[in-house]
């Protein structure tokens, strides 16, 4: 998705606890980074 959570992760988000919400944003902040080092590798 164009936040960096995966599907599975946005339907996980409502009753996922505190620490699990922050492994989410931690993951999805990384696949962004790696996603925009990618495309300005081109």
């Amino acid at each position: 998705m164009g936040c960096g959570r995966l599907l599975d992760e946005i339907l996980e988000w409502g009753k996922a606890s505190d620490s699990r919400q922050c492994e989410i944003i931690d993951a999805a902040r990384q696949r962004r980074i790696e996603r925009n080092i990618a495309y300005t590798a081109r």
